[in-house]
């Protein structure tokens, strides 16, 4: 953890000169306390490789963002895949902004940006619509456990029909039958 949580950034705004450093560490949603004097608070998710930025759609931000990727590149050797990277614009975003700073960003513009972490990125009013994958993933392992079932249970059954089992084996059998 402390390899983790000694990563520090710095983001270059004036002269080439870093103004402030800042930490990112984990699965966590809240602003980075970075806001550079005239500028725009970035807020951010942030897990492993994965990485979600929230910013004021203009051309100053996406210019920014295009030079951080960039810095962050000659620091570490590591490229951001920008065909596997995307822009979501919000509804309330002028028809002809999206394009152009689609072209600052070199990234392909979407209209719904999917799951972060398994969960949806958009949450509308209908949050049971938006939660139903649990009750389809829950229904799913029910249906493998009880296809399991069915399939442990056949096998003691021909020999039943022909031996008497002891009860204590029955019993053993259930515990197992129980505990999938």
């Amino acid at each position: 953890m402390n390899c983790v949580k000694s990563v520090r950034f710095a983001v270059v705004v004036i002269n080439d000169k870093p103004d402030r450093y800042f930490s990112l560490l984990g699965a966590f949603d809240r602003e980075i306390p970075y806001h550079p004097p005239g500028g725009h608070l970035l807020s951010h998710l942030l897990f492993a490789d994965d990485t979600l930025l929230f910013l004021k759609a203009n051309v100053h931000n996406c210019h920014n963002i295009t030079r951080i990727l960039h810095d962050f590149y000659h620091a570490s050797g590591q490229q951001v895949s920008l065909e596997k990277s995307s822009v979501y614009f919000s509804s309330n975003t002028s028809d002809l902004i999206p394009s152009s700073l689609s072209g600052i960003l070199h990234m392909p513009i979407v209209t719904d940006p999917g799951k972060y972490l398994g969960l949806p990125t958009i949450w509308g009013q209908a949050k049971k619509d938006a939660l139903g994958f649990v009750k389809d993933k829950i229904q799913l392992k029910a249906a493998r456990e009880t296809l399991i079932k069915v399939v442990a249970l056949a096998v003691p059954t021909y020999l039943m029909n022909i031996f008497l089992f002891p009860n204590s084996l029955c019993k053993e059998i259930n515990s197992i039958l129980a505990n999938f």
